[in-house]
């Protein structure tokens, strides 16, 4: 299921970047279908571009930590993806961020995705310091988590 880029405008100016009635219509397509295309996850994304409401979107992230089903963490993830493919570095980062202090904690997927928005970004020192913490965390580096780091560095020239 997905809906397209006009979603959810109205003819009402002043309730076109209404990010709360976004938040809740995202949750409850969740709620409903469970699954969602990436097309849906990056409409959401893209809606945040021209919006700063931390709070409004570091609480929607709380309430999708704390949904019953057994892939709030999957969620999470594409909405961490989807934020960095539309340029939004530090929001996905927050999100990331937040999930750690969450119900919904990050997998080794979680961590891939960040390894590889900050190599991409060239923030080496960033990047290391997230693969360290994945190891504190107790979760065990797979081989994209190496071809990461790796690939990372090698943008940067730091093969060392």
């Amino acid at each position: 299921m997905s809906f397209d880029s006009s979603w959810p405008r109205s003819n009402n100016p002043g309730e076109e970047n209404d990010i709360g009635l976004l938040c809740q219509s995202f949750k409850d397509l969740l709620v409903s279908c469970k699954s969602l295309d990436s097309s849906t996850y990056l409409v959401f994304a893209q809606a945040f571009i021209k919006e700063n409401d931390v709070p409004c979107l570091l609480r929607f992230v709380q309430e999708i930590s704390e949904l019953t089903f057994p892939s709030s963490t999957t969620v999470l993830n594409r909405i961490i993806f989807a934020f960095a493919k539309c340029g939004q570095v530090d929001k996905a980062l927050l999100i990331f961020d937040q999930m750690k202090s969450l119900k919904s904690k990050p997998d080794v997927i979680t961590y891939n995705t960040i390894l590889g928005i900050l190599g991409k970004c060239g923030r080496i020192d960033e990047m290391l310091n997230e693969f360290v913490a994945m190891k504190e965390d107790g979760l065990i580096p797979d081989i994209v988590s190496y071809n990461t780091l790796i690939t990372g560095l090698r943008k940067v020239g730091r093969l060392e």
